[in-house]
């Protein structure tokens, strides 16, 4: 394993679907991200806030993060932090804006004093950097900024990383920054591929258009399963038994490079409290795949993350034709 997480603030899984939390009532949704033209936090709470997190379990004690980051404001508070680490011992690390400087980023955390990083210009409010983050609690951190390095150094602390936050630090877009968060990857040092910085990327979202090769589970109402699967309401399903599954083609990339990897979010729930597993599986080159197998919650829970860093059928990074004549789904194991 090497991808653990992507987002692209499409507004296809939203809210609690893909994020472990995501505060109040908000919604993440496209005006948050590169095309939008909201400040990503709203509200009146005060306090600290880890407005978005994500649990992450790595293979390796070693996390890279990466986001496109774009502030809408001058303000700033010293908590806020547009990436944030923290690790299963406690401790953490986070990049934000700097508070001296409009044009500055900082870098704090355990063992890592708060510091001004990077040359004027790299963290410019209302300009969109790609800034990127890796930590191994104890060992080493280190920044970079549209894929230079800005800050680097050793750091205290234990542990895995294993939750990815987006901090607020003040009043909710008051005292802190209001700022857009987009394309986000969060990796581990694992395997062959997809195991260091990637530099400034796209995440380009996909969605079911049509059924694949099997079409085995039960619709809730009179509707094609893929289309119940991926109109972003959860009122409508599809559910199954041990050893039933369904698979659908999806809209094609577009592009024509080669793809870095593949994140597959599918939700279920074991209706019985009965600890059923499930598991993604994908069809490609004319085989079936099967990803990770995990045990069911007994209610909604947040999206499971399975990374296809490269094509199952070929070992290699996806070719964009590959890729679009590939399909995606889950079994019930």
């Amino acid at each position: 394993m090497a991808l653990l997480f992507t987002e692209s603030f499409d507004g296809i899984l939203t809210g609690a679907k893909k994020w472990t939390t995501w505060r109040s009532s908000n919604t993440i949704g496209p005006e948050h991200g590169r095309d939008g033209t909201n400040g990503l936090f709203t509200g009146s709470a005060t306090g600290i806030k880890d407005i978005a997190t994500r649990s992450i379990t790595p293979a390796t004690n070693r996390v890279i993060v990466g986001c496109w980051v774009y502030a809408t404001n001058t303000q700033r508070d010293p908590d806020d932090g547009f990436i944030r680490l923290v690790s299963t011992g406690g401790q953490s690390i986070n990049v934000l804006w700097s508070e001296s400087s409009l044009a500055q980023l900082e870098v704090f955390g355990s063992g890592v004093s708060r510091t001004v990083i990077g040359p004027q210009g790299i963290g410019q409010r209302q300009t969109w950097v790609f800034v990127e983050l890796m930590w191994e609690p104890g060992v080493a951190y280190e920044v970079r900024a549209n894929g230079v390095t800005i800050a680097s150094g050793a750091s205290s602390g234990s542990g895995t990383p294993s939750v990815y936050a987006i901090r607020q630090g003040g009043d909710l877009g008051g005292s802190g920054a209001a700022f857009r968060v987009d394309n986000i990857y969060v990796l581990d040092t694992s395997g062959s591929v997809n195991n260091d910085f990637l530099g400034p990327v796209t995440v380009t979202p996909l969605q079911p258009d049509g059924a694949g090769n099997r079409t085995e589970l039960t619709p809730s109402e009179a509707a094609a399963n893929w289309e119940l699967v991926s109109d972003g309401d959860d009122d409508t399903y599809v559910e199954g038994d041990e050893g039933e599954g369904d698979l659908y083609t999806f809209e094609d990339t577009g592009i024509t490079e080669p793809i870095l990897g593949v994140v597959q979010y599918w939700r279920a729930f074991d209706s019985l409290g009965g600890a059923i597993t499930g598991r993604a599986i994908a069809r490609s080159g004319g085989n079936d795949y099967d990803g990770n197998t995990v045990v069911l919650p007994a209610s909604l829970a947040p999206a499971h993350a399975q990374p296809w860093d490269v094509d199952p059928d070929t070992s290699d990074l996806w070719d964009p034709t590959d890729l679009d004549a590939a399909e995606f789904g889950v079994e019930f194991a």
